[in-house]
């Protein structure tokens, strides 16, 4: 790389930094003061409180995209392990708990396994299970095997497919075709995975959509 390359590079990563930074100071005084302005007149005026919940509810959006690139542009946060069966638990939870319309099957071999980095792989999943769920699609399927000694996670469901415009291989951040999104789910549990010798692979059959997780950092439990 030109050192000029690598500087303009350098530039780039550090704006990014900051952007996400002053995006969050913005996005916490903002809501700071629309909670003010319903204290004040939302007695008197009472479509302000419904004006304020929508903006609140965009300023969250915006706070959690921002903490969601962190994911991807800074290092990742330290790896804590669970074991298979508490990361199947708390990946169906946590997809209920936003999603409670979503039935999602779990199912696989009896494995007793404990995954080192399970609280990256859990956002992994969660990725792309809401990429189901957000399009209303309510039968899901995650079924898990060891192959070899990586813990396989496949997920499978009804979809429209995943439009050609959209980089697989590898996936990159921001390119999406859905409205008020982000297109950062793919490329971050992308990176997830290849930061633990795995791999993310999609398959488009019949009207479903199939992906594999492939997570390295496992260890047969005795």
């Amino acid at each position: 790389m030109q050192e000029g390359t690598k500087k303009n590079w350098v530039d780039l990563t550090q704006m990014n930094q900051v952007m996400r930074h002053r995006l969050r100071n913005l996005s916490c005084g903002l809501t700071m003061a629309i909670e003010r302005i319903q204290e004040e007149v939302g007695e008197d005026y009472v479509q302000v409180n419904s004006m304020a919940q929508l903006m609140t509810a965009e300023l969250e959006n915006l706070e959690e995209m921002t903490f969601r690139m962190d994911l991807l542009f800074d290092d990742l946060p330290e790896k804590t392990s669970l074991s298979l069966f508490e990361l199947v638990i708390k990946a169906r939870q946590k997809l209920l708990d936003l999603y409670p319309h979503v039935d999602l099957k779990v199912s696989g071999k009896e494995l007793k396994l404990s995954i080192h980095g399970a609280n990256l792989l859990l956002i992994a999943i969660h990725e792309i299970l809401v990429n189901y769920a957000e399009e209303k699609e309510t039968d899901l399927q995650l079924y898990w095997e060891l192959e070899n000694e990586q813990l396989a996670l496949s997920i499978s469901g009804p979809s429209k497919g995943i439009p050609e415009s959209i980089p697989l291989e590898p996936p990159q951040p921001f390119f999406t075709e859905k409205g008020k999104h982000d297109g950062l789910g793919f490329a971050i549990a992308h990176r997830i995975l290849k930061s633990s010798g795995g791999i993310l692979l999609t398959r488009f059959e019949n009207g479903i959509l199939f992906f594999k997780l492939v997570y390295g950092e496992v260890k047969v439990d005795v």
